[in-house]
């Protein structure tokens, strides 16, 4: 198991002392995902919520951030999935290309087709977050065009952005 921290709320300070909240991320063994927040009251220790475990999936990530109080309020998911990058890029990737194609029923459907072919492409990334995204809004928009043309999933070798991709359809 690993565990990070991915993000840190600004100290408060009120009657019972300061405090701030934290939001930590775990991979647990079977490769699946724990997100739990923990109150740090600095003069009486530190609390941690119940953990939400078994997150597999980006939808499953994102209604798990907005369980986690006193941090969907004061970050934007694109400013966790940024953190997230730095430790599960791949993960964070496909979580902020579901955000797009979650906007209408044929999106998500198309995302949920893509995503186990998608996910397994082997591709050096960009270091930033915003361009490793867009990126791979091109892999998916790659996908769905292919995906229409074909009535199938695209497999074997394939040129996006002058980059050569191999879809494989089982790992």
């Amino acid at each position: 198991m690993q565990r990070f921290m991915l993000i840190k709320t600004s100290d408060d300070f009120g009657m019972g002392g300061s405090s701030c909240t934290e939001l930590y991320c775990t991979i647990l063994r079977d490769a699946s995902l724990s997100l739990r927040t923990c109150v740090n009251q600095y003069e009486y220790g530190r609390f941690f919520s119940k953990s939400i475990r078994g997150i597999k999936v980006p939808q499953q990530f994102l209604e798990a951030l907005e369980e986690m109080e006193g941090i969907s309020s004061q970050y934007t998911v694109d400013e966790v999935l940024e953190a997230l990058f730095a430790h599960i890029p791949l993960f964070a990737i496909h979580t902020k290309v579901f955000i797009r194609f979650s906007e209408s029923k044929l999106g998500q459907d198309f995302f949920h087709k893509a995503y186990p072919l998608v996910k397994r492409i082997n591709v050096d990334l960009p270091n930033d977050f915003f361009k490793a995204t867009s990126f791979f809004d091109a892999i998916y928009h790659y996908v769905q065009v292919w995906l229409t043309k074909h009535e199938n999933l695209p497999s074997g070798e394939h040129q996006v952005l002058n980059r050569s991709i191999i879809f494989s359809s089982s790992r």
